[in-house]
């Protein structure tokens, strides 16, 4: 938090205390602020001969609509997701089936998420924010699951599978059409966009000393294009796709993480500088951790002994929602960026509420 008395200024320590000195008598208006809080100030504040102590409190500003799937994870029995208000106060169910994996669109106008109708492979659908009819945007193409929105709304990301083939990235038009092949991924990877649009984020299998385990890495999409030399439009489901060699990536794709965890769920800052992404133990044992993409150094966001993940950026990046069991039960959690404040605003005891990228919107 900084602080302002007059003209002179200082951050607070850990302990939320700060000293501004020396400091000449007189009038002064006291100012404190931190990004994603709102201004505070006291006026007239007289500075004598003896010390002043003035205590001043800034709130949290916490707006926007925060989009979350309702599932039971011990039998992984999905039932559709809501939308609740960043501040907890209002919960609005939009679907019923077994719908997971919502996204917003860039103007937050629509949501695009995978369905399973009667045990069927997921497909892709997207729909009004409001709620109403799907549409299917997978037409005949089926095990299509994770959509995200390009920052543009012109594209989708999305991991497909074919029987006996590895699972991959794709990239797709809005509107289902031009369906091409990128990256190879594990099967439930979560792919990200940066907010350029150039560039996705995933996670797939890679070898560690002690055995395999999923790390993050990052696709520049121009670059595997040229490398593989595929034409503007190739066919929806090459045959046979050549097998990838997990720690020499492919041209255009770099490994970010060599951690002995499982590095799942990243999602792209709106500044595109940092991933926040969960490093999972196993499934009671995780919690979010911050890549910065300038330096490659990994920053623990959150702790305990529970599951943490599922982390999503508020839209002026100082905040990360996140899904933890800390509490006994998943629940929808909020942190600010820097590891301070962390606070539940969200939790049905009789549901799991799982995030997905993207899942906060203004």
């Amino acid at each position: 938090v900084r602080v302002t008395l007059g003209e002179r200024a200082s951050v607070t320590d850990s302990g939320g205390r700060y000293e501004i000195s020396p400091v000449a008598k007189g009038q002064y208006n006291l100012v404190a602020e931190k990004p994603g809080y709102e201004t505070a100030s006291i006026q007239n504040i007289v500075v004598g001969d003896t010390e002043v102590k003035q205590d001043i409190t800034i709130k949290r500003n916490l707006k926007g609509k925060i989009l979350f799937a309702r599932a039971n994870v011990v039998d992984k029995n999905f039932f559709g997701f809501s939308v609740v208000d960043a501040n907890g106060t209002r919960v609005t169910p939009l679907t019923n089936l077994f719908d997971e994996q919502p996204t917003w669109s860039p103007d937050g106008a629509r949501i695009i998420f995978s369905r399973s109708e009667n045990n069927t492979p997921r497909q892709i659908y997207t729909m009004s924010s409001l709620g109403g009819i799907a549409t299917n945007l997978s037409g005949r193409n089926q095990n299509d699951r994770s959509p995200a929105w390009s920052s543009d709304g012109q594209r989708i990301a999305f991991v497909h599978a074919e029987i006996l083939e590895p699972s991959a990235v794709y990239i797709m038009d809005a509107n289902g059409q031009n369906r091409i092949r990128l990256a190879e991924c594990d099967q439930n990877a979560k792919p990200t966009w940066s907010p350029d649009g150039t560039q996705i984020a995933f996670s797939r299998k890679a070898e560690h000393e002690k055995g395999v385990n999923l790390d993050l890495f990052v696709l520049d999409i121009n670059a595997f294009i040229a490398g593989k030399n595929e034409p503007n439009n190739p066919p929806p489901n090459p045959p046979n796709p050549p097998p990838v060699d997990e720690n020499q990536p492919e041209v255009g794709v770099k490994r970010l993480t060599t951690n002995p965890e499982d590095d799942i769920h990243p999602d792209w800052s709106p500044d595109g500088s940092k991933l926040a992404f969960t490093s999972q133990v196993n499934s009671t044992n995780a919690n979010v951790y911050i890549f910065d993409l300038f330096t490659g150094l990994q920053s623990l966001l959150t702790d305990g002994v529970s599951y943490n993940g599922y982390p999503c950026w508020s839209p002026d990046g100082t905040k990360v929602a996140f899904s933890s069991s800390r509490d006994g039960s998943f629940g929808i959690w909020v942190i600010d960026a820097d590891g301070s404040n962390m606070t539940r605003i969200y939790d049905n005891l009789g549901e799991d509420e799982l995030l997905r990228q993207h899942g906060w919107h203004e």
